[in-house]
């Protein structure tokens, strides 16, 4: 979470960095990651490796992982983006 900004300007993207779930029982790839997004309208989407900040508020990122027992990690971080 220390990678993602606080703040941002409206029209400004965001990488994400390479996200890696690992837990100490699962196979690297028996585990399911997700990263959601929920915009200052409050729609969710699904991001792949960016968003981008196309209207003034606050962003809810949140980062999801799902082992094959179906346990479930979650880390959310928000971000606001600013108007110019």
């Amino acid at each position: 979470s220390e990678s993602i900004p606080t703040s941002v300007n409206v029209g400004d993207k965001l990488q994400f960095p390479e996200v890696i779930c690992t837990d100490n029982v699962s196979k690297e790839d028996e585990i399911s990651c997700w990263i959601t997004v929920k915009n200052p309208s409050g729609v969710v989407t699904e991001a792949k490796r960016e968003v981008e900040f196309k209207e003034e508020g606050l962003y809810e990122i949140t980062f999801l992982a799902i082992d094959a027992m179906g346990n479930m990690s979650r880390m959310k971080v928000s971000t606001y983006a600013e108007g110019e």
